[in-house]
């Protein structure tokens, strides 16, 4: 997997610290669910530019909105979200979560179906399958194969595009827009009322940019965790150097990475 791309000089930098997950809003604010293990998680934590600050709640999985405010999914499939100091329980079970930079909350729920992803949508009162949201139709109105830069359609004769397939990780475009990494490490895209899968991905987890900039990282092991990936202008995967386990990205393209040891790093070299 990789675009031989230009070559880059890659410079990481250690924040103190230990991560169980990463979450950045639009706002580039930075949390963290870890340190000491909890009974349902870890630690909420946010970066002040210096340090962190616990912010009260538990999680394992954590995202968080526009407006710099995270929501945390827990070991039990917990949802939690912070407002105003406090911490409010959201109903429902879930995998994962992931935010867009237009507030729209997805979550992968716990339950796996046998025709494919179940993803919900926030509407603010509850949650909304992804089937019932009425994405545009495939652009030429059939549930046949289609290709856009060079990729295919996986809409084939009606059939649904991800049946036996299941979501494991999630991250939102700045439109609303899933990206999901299903359970053989493939990554799929929600464009036009059908499923795009992206070639040569074998990914473990997926970050996205409130500009678009695409991260994943991979499931070649290396020192540390698994490789590290960027979307490379809309047709393949550039190859970086660097390895994690959870990635999460700034608005400017530029990546926060946590590794097996629970050690954060972030990249100082744009997208």
């Amino acid at each position: 997997m990789g675009h031989n791309g230009s070559v880059e000089i890659m410079v990481w930098k250690q924040v103190p610290g230990a991560a169980q997950d990463i979450g950045i809003g639009s706002d580039d604010s930075v949390w963290i669910t870890g340190g000491e293990e909890r009974e349902d998680g870890f630690a909420v934590y946010r970066w002040t530019g210096l340090g962190w600050a616990e912010a009260g709640g538990t999680g394992v999985e954590i995202a968080v909105t526009p407006e710099g405010q995270p929501w945390t999914v827990d070991r039990t499939g917990r949802i939690a979200r912070c407002a105003d100091g406090g911490w409010e329980t959201l109903p429902g079970r879930a995998r994962d979560i992931g935010i867009g930079a237009d507030g729209s909350v997805w979550i992968i729920a716990a339950e796996d179906l046998a025709e494919g992803f179940n993803l919900q949508r926030w509407t603010g009162q509850g949650w909304q399958p992804d089937g019932e949201i009425g994405f545009d139709p495939l652009p030429d109105g059939t549930g046949g194969v289609q290709v856009a830069r060079g990729l295919a359609w996986i809409n084939e004769d009606g059939a649904s595009p991800v049946a036996g397939r299941h979501a494991r990780r999630i991250a939102v475009e700045s439109d609303g827009r899933p990206w999901v990494v299903d359970d053989q490490g493939d990554v799929h895209r929600r464009v036009h009322g059908g499923w795009l899968r992206l070639p040569h991905a074998e990914a473990t987890d997926i970050g996205i940019s409130a500009h678009g900039c695409v991260w994943i990282v991979g499931s070649d092991p290396r020192k540390g965790g698994y490789g590290i990936y960027r979307w490379y202008h809309g047709t393949d995967w550039d190859t970086l150097d660097g390895a994690g386990r959870r990635i999460s990205v700034l608005s400017d393209g530029l990546t926060w990475i946590c590794n097996d040891a629970g050690d954060i790093f972030r990249r100082h070299v744009k997208c």
